[in-house]
């Protein structure tokens, strides 16, 4: 698999990392569930040609700050080899509660609509 080489862009990358680190595993699952809520909103509106919350959605989980699972991939991708090799216990740890966050605010969504 290819690595991102760019040094600014694999420097860039490890600080979004470290800031995502620093806050901790169970901050980042709980901030992740408003991403999973947003995202499903937004798609739900996009699949009914309602295309607003689409256009809003995305920008509003950035601006808020909340993890995506599959956007924080990228960043795991980019970031040195040594890095991971040296906080991998961390970089699992967060990337699985920010899964879990993403999958429970996706079907808290469908959760709150159905009732």
């Amino acid at each position: 698999m290819a690595r991102c080489s760019p040094l600014p862009l694999q420097e860039t990358a490890q600080g979004i990392l470290e800031g995502r680190l620093a806050m901790g595993a169970l901050r980042g699952g709980v901030l992740s569930i408003g991403c999973g809520f947003i995202m499903t909103t937004a798609v739900t509106f996009a699949r009914q040609d309602k295309m607003l919350p689409l256009i809003f959605g995305v920008p509003l989980f950035i601006v808020c700050g909340f993890p995506h699972c599959v956007a924080d991939g990228f960043y795991y991708l980019c970031v040195p080899l040594a890095y991971i090799a040296d906080h991998w216990q961390e970089v699992l740890l967060f990337y699985v509660s920010i899964v879990a966050g993403n999958f429970i605010g996706c079907n808290l969504y469908r959760l709150v609509m159905a009732g």
